[in-house]
């Protein structure tokens, strides 16, 4: 990874540059072949990942900051589509 000199930089700029290397980071992973990364994960694996509390992931779905696919009464994360929606 190069160096960046950030003293010179807006935070908005600073805000891009971040979002375009995450990117960057999923794409490269996405296309691989791990398929653990594409099937759509628990409430709880999804927290583990995170780093977060079920209450707040509860809290972010209601508010609709996280993406959820409902298979029955169940709730399910696309990992994918959480980390895009997040970043």
């Amino acid at each position: 990874m190069e160096a960046i000199n950030v003293t010179n930089i807006s935070p908005v700029e600073l805000l891009e540059m971040i979002r375009s290397v995450i990117r960057s980071e999923i794409q490269s992973t996405s296309s691989g072949n791990d398929q653990s990364i594409t099937k759509p994960l628990t409430g709880k694996e999804l927290c583990d990942y995170l780093s977060i509390s079920e209450p707040t992931l509860s809290r972010y779905r209601k508010k609709g900051k996280i993406p959820f696919l409902t298979i029955g009464d169940q709730y399910r994360y696309d990992i994918n589509e959480v980390v895009w929606k997040i970043h």
